[in-house]
């Protein structure tokens, strides 16, 4: 029986074979590019803040997780290039200059010798090594014949020469014959050692090496010719276990309290001092490049690591996080955090086909399998890695996905072929097409291929083409039915894949990149056109679809694949890095600066506190430490920029005042802000609160009043998300007083247990203030308050004045009036007729005395005012008898309490009744009230020869010209009347005897508006 051929290659390329991983691990790297002055880094140093300090060889560069503050001759500094830095608990950072005296920075300035008298009393040097010691004085040590120690206001100067009994006699500490190197020792007793060791190729015999205060003996267990014959050039105390490195080799002596005995011992070609870090190893720079790492009391110095291959380190240092820092000759700074990052990819592991990772999951057993694009996977199992080769093809051919279930059966798909764990068995491209996506359910395995959907049993037999289709993903959910994603969109099994489930939700109608389900009720599905997709389903059916970029702050493109993590974060793999969003669609994102070795991943998983991520570059390996939630890391606001006019003014906060004071008119306001967290490159956000307080009195504005006040009853607090490390606010700011808090937000947000706060207090242009306006308003106030009396005096002096008028006008028309009626009586004399005399003047003397009484009254009521023109007419009648006939009309319209003005009437038929009398015949008279549009009318007409005529005729007669004298007046008190009551009355007179062309007689109309001035 003949095995066909790609078996055969298959059962070749399977077999398994152990292989120790090398890891690699993601170091942050930190150049001139980044901020750093100068490529050539001597030393490293964090201060009590945290933050980060080099001494470079173009000036000295604070560093606060974002970017490099960099001092210089400008600032202070002595010299730029900066050799050793060490900060003492006085909180000054001690700085070593070459050629220079030490000088030191603190609050913010540089104290150098050109400032201080004790500094300047130093010599000049080529470097300075600094300590402190329990008494809190701090030892510069610059030469082989001569050490200084300063105790803050006097610097001693010791020799080196017979040192040990001195130094014994003054402060009670033993040092060590040597020079350059500061170390400090305590044993068991706590007694304080001060070691100063020699410079490189300095000899020193073993007997003055070691001296420990309770009389150690010497080294017996230690073989002498050692020391003599080796040139030693530092030395590091671990507990009770001493490191000497020389140039030739590193020793490692243990004390048991009184003798010293030989643990370790490596011949090489070592350089520089050792280091320990907090986890008691033991580190030591290589004369040419690299650094080794021995886990002494593990391996002693049998199997140490090697890190920073092929680069020149010229220091190591270690912060309070557990970061380490690596300075080098030439190349800047690494950082390898204390959660590193790892790398796996060809360079680091031989067996490695391809760098392109593009598949990840795990077996039940808890195996890690990953593939890559040459049709190869790679098991990460408790016994190290193994590989296998899953097809025949081994040209490009992706694992494009890795099945497992619960019977510890796994499937691979490849381009080319489909892999079954179970029996070992193949299925390889056919007339089906490549294939995109399988899944298994129950005993079936459904794939999707360019052409197909079809399905099969786990053995391979039994294939059944389901629909004939482009299907690019297949998946299983938790209620075992099928989802398929095609070109056309989503499609059910429950609907046999023939329902077009994007009719009702069109984001569904479009290509399906990947499909993943988070529980019973969830989909994830990711789209080209609308990104992720959160698709609620019951039964194979879908219930509404939420777009997930609608729901985030910015939307997230280019996804690759989606992985739903157990507690309840879904990761997504795209070509700018990992995203990660919450429950409550909380995003965090992880790129380079994380330490992810490309931004363009393929795939992603997650599985307890690690993250790991398949790139087109190799697989990477984060801890994302998700169970914390919060940092022991501090947040800095560090620095504030404005414009002032074309001025640019910048302060530095680190040490600056709690309160910063703008000037009015400051734009372009920019605060920098700083995480001193340097697990990481970037990626941190920062909490930016601001809640306004009350301004100073004499800057107080009425919006700062009034947001203060509502602040009392309710927060007025604003927080903004601030990407990267500065908020802006924009060209101008307002002004006000603000309590600011910021705080520091990592990826997968942890947030900073210790925020920063400051008072920023923008101050308001004098025009702002409420001073001005008040005082605007007081102006105003007044000035309306003087018009206002100007104008109520005015109206009093115009009121009198038509008082005045109006009573003139009285005096005037009431003569007029008893001289008519006079005048009238003499008719009842010739011929005589006492009857109607004697009624006449008893009418008169009745209108007489009401006439002065209304003369003293502006307005008398409509009853009153009719009841007068009644009894006038009768007056009248009497004295023309069946010659006069009245009427009046409409009086049931007006209300009887009316206001009507007095003696408004009178004059009129006055004037009618003598001269609108018909010369032959009778004469009627007529007065008719209306009420309308809210005025009161009064017409009165009669049947004469009209005014004109009237006084032609007498001017004939007389031949002298005659003016109706009570119109003239009943005109002027018309003009008083609604000078005293502008806006009330309105009273009009018009003579419409003018107007109307033809008519015979008089028509006369009043009007008034009575409403106002009741």
């Amino acid at each position: 029986m003949l095995i066909p051929k790609w078996l055969l290659v298959l059962f070749t390329a399977t077999v398994f074979c152990l292989h120790a991983w090398a890891q690699e691990p993601a170091y942050l790297k930190y150049s001139v590019s980044d901020g750093l002055p100068s490529a050539l880094v001597y030393c490293a140093h964090q201060d009590s803040k945290g933050f980060i300090w080099f001494g470079t060889a173009n000036g000295l560069a604070r560093f606060d997780g974002n970017g490099f503050k960099v001092f210089g001759i400008r600032d202070g500094l002595p010299d730029p290039e900066v050799l050793n830095l060490h900060e003492d608990s006085n909180g000054r950072l001690w700085i070593s200059c070459f050629g220079k005296q030490p000088s030191y920075y603190k609050d913010g300035k540089f104290v150098t010798a050109a400032n201080d008298s004790l500094l300047a009393q130093l010599p000049k040097s080529g470097a300075y090594r600094f300590f402190e010691d329990s008494k809190k004085r701090v030892w510069l040590i610059c030469g082989e014949d001569f050490f200084y120690v300063y105790s803050g206001n006097k610097i001693e100067r010791f020799e080196t020469k017979n040192t040990i009994q001195k130094i014994g006699e003054i402060n009670g500490n033993i040092i060590a014959y040597g020079f350059w190197f500061l170390y400090k020792l305590v044993d068991q007793q706590e007694s304080e050692v001060i070691y100063i060791a020699p410079p490189p190729f300095f000899d020193v015999p073993y007997s003055t090496m070691v001296k420990l205060k309770k009389g150690l003996k010497e080294g017996n267990a230690v073989d002498h010719d050692f020391f003599s014959k080796y040139r030693h050039v530092s030395i590091t105390q671990v507990g009770n276990r001493v490191l000497y490195v020389y140039r030739e080799g590193l020793l490692l002596l243990e004390s048991d309290g009184v003798n010293f005995k030989e643990v370790g011992r490596e011949l090489g070609n070592f350089f520089a001092t050792g280091f320990s870090d907090r986890k008691g190893r033991l580190w030591v720079r290589l004369s040419e490049t690299g650094i080794r790492c021995y886990d002494h009391q593990k391996d002693g110095l049998t199997k140490p690591k090697e890190y920073m291959k092929g680069k020149k380190v010229s220091s190591l240092y270690e912060d309070k996080e557990g970061n380490l820092w690596f300075t080098t000759f030439n190349d800047g700074v690494y950082v390898l955090p204390k959660n590193a990052a790892y790398v796996y990819d060809k360079s680091s592991f031989n067996l490695l086909a391809s760098d392109n990772i593009t598949a990840i999951n795990t077996l039940p057993n808890g195996t890690l399998v990953i593939g890559d694009d040459g049709g190869k996977l790679y098991f990460r199992g408790k016994k190290g890695w193994t590989t296998q080769l899953v097809s025949d093809i081994r040209a490009y051919n992706r694992v494009r996905q890795i099945q497992t279930t619960q019977d510890t059966q796994w499937i691979a798909v490849t381009d080319r072929a489909i892999y079954s764990s179970k029996q070992g068995k193949l299925l390889p491209n056919r007339a089906l097409g490549s294939y995109k996506s399988a899944s298994i359910k129950g005993n079936e395995i459904w794939a999707g291929t360019s052409n197909y959907l079809f399905k099969l049993d786990r053995e391979f037999q039994n294939e059944a083409i389901l629909i004939q289709e482009r299907t690019m993903v297949v998946h299983t959910d938790a209620q075992d039915n099928i989802w398929i994603g095609t070109l056309n969109g989503l499609f059910s099994e429950k609907d046999n894949f023939s329902k077009d489930i994007g009719k009702k939700f069109p984001m569904l109608a479009y290509r399906i990149v990947d499909i993943k389900h988070s529980d019973q009720n969830t989909l994830w599905v990711v789209t080209p056109d609308f990104g992720l997709l959160k698709v609620l389903i019951d039964d194979g059916k879908v219930k509404s679809v939420i777009p997930v970029n609608e729901k985030l702050p910015a939307p997230i493109e280019n996804v690759n694949s989606v992985h739903p993590s157990k507690d309840g974060t879904v990761w997504l793999a795209t070509n700018t890095g990992i995203y990660s969003i919450g429950p409550q669609w909380e995003l965090a994102h992880y790129d380079l600066s994380n330490g992810l070795v490309n931004n363009d991943v393929s795939c992603v998983f997650v599985e307890g506190d690690t993250l790991w991520a398949g790139t087109v570059a190799g697989l990477s390996r984060l801890l994302l430490k998700q169970n914390r939630t919060n940092a022991d890391f501090p947040t800095f606001i560090t620095a504030i920029r404005y414009n002032l006019g074309n001025e640019k003014y910048q302060s530095d906060l680190i040490n600056g005042p709690t309160e910063v004071v703008l000037p009015p008119g400051a734009t372009m306001l920019e605060i920098e802000l700083a995480s001193l967290y340097y697990g990481s490159r970037g990626n941190k956000r920062f909490e930016y609160r601001t809640e306004e307080q009350l301004l100073p009195l004499r800057y107080l504005t009425f919006k700062n009043l009034f947001n203060a006040i509502s602040g009392v009853f309710s927060s007025n607090a604003k927080v903004a998300n601030v990407e990267g490390a500065v908020r802006n606010y924009g060209v101008n700011a307002s002004y006000g007083k603000f309590l600011t808090t910021v705080s520091a937000i990592l990826p997968g947000g942890v947030k900073s247990t210790t925020p920063d706060q400051i008072t920023i207090l923008i101050l308001p242009h004098w025009w702002e203030t409420a001073w001005f306006w008040l005082s605007i308003i007081a102006l105003v106030i007044l000035g309306v308050a003087r018009l206002f009396k100007a104008r109520e005096n005015f109206l009093k002096v115009q009121n009198a004045n038509s008082e005045l008028q109006l009573q003139a006008i009285r005096a005037q028309m009431n003569p007029h009036f008893v001289g008519n009626s006079i005048n009238a009586i003499q008719q009842f004399f010739y011929p005589p007729d006492p009857i109607k005399a004697s009624e006449y003047i008893a009418i008169f003397s009745d209108l007489l005395r009401r006439t002065m009484y209304f003369s003293e009254r502006d307005f008398i009521s409509f009853e009153e005012e009719l009841a007068y023109v009644q009894d006038y007419w009768k007056m009248i009648k009497l004295r023309f008898g069946t010659r006069f006939n009245y009427e009046i009309t409409g009086q049931e319209h007006i209300a009887n309490n009316t206001l009507f003005p007095a003696m408004l009437l009178q004059p009129v038929l006055e004037n009618a009744t003598i001269h609108g009398l018909a010369p032959n015949g009778h004469s009627n008279l007529q007065v008719h009230f209306e009420y309308n549009q809210n005025r009161v009318f009064c017409s009165i007409q009669d049947n004469g020869v009209g005014i004109e005529v009237s006084k032609a005729r007498k001017l004939t007669k007389a031949g002298i010209k005659r003016v109706s004298k009570g119109l003239v007046l009943l005109k002027k008190k018309i003009e008083a009347l609604n000078e005293l009551h502008p806006a009330d009355l309105q009273l009009s007179f018009k003579d419409l005897s003018y107007e109307n062309v033809g008519l015979s007689g008089t028509l006369v109309v009043l009007s008034f508006v009575p409403t106002k001035i009741m």
